[in-house]
């Protein structure tokens, strides 16, 4: 090369400035040894944004190119909110842009037509307007000089007083405008023409420049400075074929973007050997390098895993129920456990656990009323203060009851109401609760759902049938079943050492009865309240949270103790408040035998029968895995062994 032999496109300076600016888009090599040659030129198509080149943990790769990828950063920075990856495999991008550049290169040395062919097709339209250009240019410096001749024209017969002074400014004002519009339109005119014969002369720089890279085997930041401006990288697409393609779009010096490259991406896994599955040992293709099992066996594994962490998050949140509610070895009421709950699940509050004087305070657009049977009306209840206070905060008297503040304080109500679980006077009967559905509240719409299934109990809808026959005295079929126990014992002593048992096994395992034993040590700490066959125990020391405390296990829980929790295993004591009568073939129940005082004072003898069996109804369903049954009444007893398996 012989310097200083022709004048330069660019000044010196000019191209010093240049060079310095494409040094400092290259950046350093990596710790891995990358050097990123793309660096300032690749972009995401659709946002625009840089793409950053990025591992892709292939490990076992001999070259770096091939651990490489390049992805949008704007989605590296905001996720899809904003793009998507637009990931492109480094190697498959050095090599679609060294393929393009040899082709342009070796056109532009060796196909003279095919140069032709690109130099026309870039510049077709720009010649063609050019055309019209120039024919406008030409008619504009005509119609430039003829008004010269006029304006002269007009001073000459003005001087000559050929014509008045208002007839010339008049004149000449029009012949000035269109003067001055002409010069505008000329000189657009003129700069479109000249970029015109730029982009031309443009197209002849370009392949001038690019012949002198033919044949080049390696890509390097130099290269791709001097010939590239900017590279726009797709999102990948799926064809209907199935196949996957990627499009590119390289914009060159001088001549910008002359036509997209599609290629078909790489997969990451193409390069892996094959290997022997640890599990099964069959050959298979991993997808990367740290892969250790078939897809077969990955399958698997993913699934027992994925079973074996519900069960480790249920069971932790479980316990953090248990104790971090705990107080004093005392959990609190299921209300306050459940603002607990609600304190740790994102988008609820505590405040959203309300009781029925709650209610009464606010309207509210949506009620979930769990339990509606155990809403309470102003009778036999030991609230009767605050029950009337809140009557009297809705203008109502204490004819109403908790339903009726829920259906007056809400816009909707959704209410899950079971008549099996009344179990006293103070509850909500069918009959009263069908009552407030149908009459005073007809701005309500009513719609009935009845719950087809059951969750709770493994038994599922087959036992619960069962047991609401077996308490009917209507049992007709021995009880069997492989998901559920349901045990008769008539050994107390192994009936208690059993819960025992079952509670070191699998926890949550209480013994529970009805209320046929009088509550003496209620005052009287060190007395027993119930004795069965020399076996002596005591009633729940308290009732709210009673299921979870570190004494329930050595004590007797009553319906008011249970009645809204869920055990493991039910042990159920039906004491002598409930028989069977042999000879009409009927349940029975003995009053003088149960000591609820407020669930028997105003009850007849029906009410108290439904109420009673409602309670052992609740009793032998609190059990999810199983429930053994211990019976008192000698007839009782003899009637449920016809149909439960008994224990030896």
């Amino acid at each position: 090369m012989i310097p200083d032999t022709h004048e330069g496109i660019v000044t010196q300076e000019e191209f010093d400035t240049v060079q310095q600016l494409i040094t400092s888009r290259r950046l350093p090599e990596n710790k891995g040894g990358f050097e990123n040659i793309f660096a300032g030129v690749i972009k995401c198509a659709d946002c625009g944004y840089a793409m950053r080149a990025m591992s892709a943990n292939r490990r076992k790769r001999p070259d770096i190119i091939d651990c490489v990828q390049y992805s949008c950063n704007n989605y590296g920075r905001y996720g899809n909110i904003m793009c998507t990856a637009h990931s492109i495999e480094a190697r498959d991008l050095f090599n679609a842009v060294l393929t393009d550049i040899n082709r342009f290169a070796d056109m532009a040395v060796n196909d003279e037509k095919a140069v032709r062919a690109i130099e026309k097709r870039l510049t077709e339209t720009d010649q063609s307007k050019a055309k019209a250009l120039e024919k406008e240019q030409r008619k504009l410096n005509k119609r430039l000089a003829e008004l010269d001749r006029l304006f002269s024209s007009l001073y000459e017969d003005k001087v000559m007083e050929r014509i008045t002074e208002r007839n010339f400014e008049m004149m000449s004002g029009k012949y000035q405008k269109e003067q001055l519009e002409i010069e505008a339109r000329l000189k657009e005119v003129t700069e479109t023409l000249s970029d015109s014969y730029e982009k031309t002369q443009g197209v002849r720089d370009f392949l001038s420049l690019i012949r002198n890279y033919q044949g080049i085997k390696e890509l390097d930041a130099t290269i791709i400075n001097a010939l590239i401006d900017k590279i726009l990288v797709s999102e990948r697409e799926k064809l209907t074929d199935g196949m996957v393609r990627q499009e590119i779009k390289i914009y060159y010096k001088f001549i910008g973007f002359v036509g997209e490259l599609h290629i078909i991406p790489t997969k990451r896994w193409a390069a892996l050997k094959p290997k022997n599955c640890t599990v099964c040992g069959i050959e298979y293709v991993p997808n990367s390098g740290i892969s250790k099992y078939c897809p077969e066996c990955r399958e698997r594994i993913r699934k027992v895993r994925g079973t074996e962490a519900k069960i480790r998050s249920r069971e932790r949140n479980r316990q953090a129920c248990i104790e971090l509610s705990a107080k004093n070895d005392r959990l609190t009421s299921l209300r306050k456990t459940m603002k607990f709950i609600f304190r740790s699940i994102y988008g609820l509050t505590p405040s959203q656990v309300l009781s029925p004087s709650d209610i009464t305070k606010k309207k509210y657009d949506i009620l979930l009323v769990d339990e509606a049977h155990r809403l309470h009306q102003y009778k036999n209840i030991s609230y009767r203060g605050a029950f009337k206070k809140s009557c009297e905060r809705l203008g109502m008297t204490t004819d109403a009851d908790e339903l009726d503040w829920i259906l007056e304080q809400s816009k909707c109500a959704v209410l899950f109401y079971d008549y099996n679980q009344v179990v006293g006077p103070s509850g909500i009967d069918y009959e009263r609760f069908e009552e407030k559905m149908r009459n005073p509240y007809k701005k309500h719409t009513i719609s009935y759902f009845t719950l087809a299934t059951q969750m709770r109990v493994q038994g599922g809808n087959d036992y619960i049938a069962f047991i609401k026959d077996l308490l009917a005295g209507a049992a007709d079929r021995k009880y069997h079943s492989k998901k559920y126990d349901l045990k008769l014992y008539s050994d107390f002593s192994k009936f208690e050492k059993d819960m025992y048992a079952k509670e070191e096994e699998a926890g949550l395992s209480r013994m529970v009865a009805g209320y046929a034993w009088p509550w003496i040590s209620k005052n009287d700490r060190s007395k027993k309240d119930i004795e069965i066959q020399g076996v002596k125990r005591m009633w729940n020391h308290c009732t709210e949270g009673w299921v979870h405390t570190g004494e329930a296990i050595d004590e007797v829980g009553c319906i008011h103790s249970i009645q809204g929790y869920d055990l493991n295993y039910a042990f159920v004591i039906l004491g002598n408040d409930i028989g069977y009568d042999k000879t009409t073939g009927q349940i029975i129940i003995r009053p003088e035998c149960y000591f609820d005082k407020n669930g028997k004072i105003t009850a007849s003898y029906e009410e108290l029968k439904e109420y009673i069996t409602n309670v052992y109804y609740v009793l032998m369903t609190r059990g999810i895995k199983g429930t053994y049954l211990y019976v008192c009444d000698d007839e009782l007893r003899e009637y449920f062994g016809k149909y439960i398996e008994e224990e030896n």
